[in-house]
């Protein structure tokens, strides 16, 4: 589909610098929908989920794939995987979903995680920007602490 001669894509691209230069009838914006219409009504409110993912030993913990819980619960969701694929065992897989915050740009336990499973530091960005920097040019500090830290630590 995208080798298609009709569809352009861009990626890595900022939206508002494109909007009058480009014309469509149908158009996929991945970015925030509050970026779309230019924050004509301030940053929106968005939430994260943190992913709890247990092995069970149940043959089944609950009766469906997911099941979602009302605001008295601490998590909103929770997922058992293997009713997707009608797998048998006598143990299963959940994951449990809490709710967090969204920080834009301070994402710390991301990058705990990306860190942890060995992210590239020296990886650039389309304009030549390490995450080192890019923490730098943002002014979060708690990440750019993290990782210099980690930094030192490897050397």
């Amino acid at each position: 589909m995208l080798d298609n001669p009709l569809i352009k894509v861009q990626l890595d691209t900022d939206f508002n610098s494109l909007r009058e230069q480009i014309s469509y009838g149908r158009l996929i914006f991945s970015g925030a929908i509050d970026e779309f219409f230019n924050y004509k009504f301030g940053e929106l409110p968005y939430r994260s989920l943190k992913f709890d993912i247990r092995t069970e030993n149940f043959e089944y913990f609950q009766n469906t794939a997911v099941t979602n819980y009302p605001t008295n619960y601490d998590f909103t969701r929770i997922c058992e995987h293997k009713h997707f694929l009608n797998e048998q065992s006598d143990k299963t897989v959940i994951s449990v979903e809490y709710p967090q915050e969204f920080i834009a740009n301070n994402n710390i336990e991301l990058v705990k995680l990306l860190l942890e499973y060995h992210a590239d530091l020296d990886i650039k960005d389309s304009n030549g920007s390490t995450p080192l920097a890019l923490a730098k040019e943002t002014g979060v500090k708690e990440i750019e602490n993290l990782l210099l830290q980690w930094m030192k630590q490897k050397k």
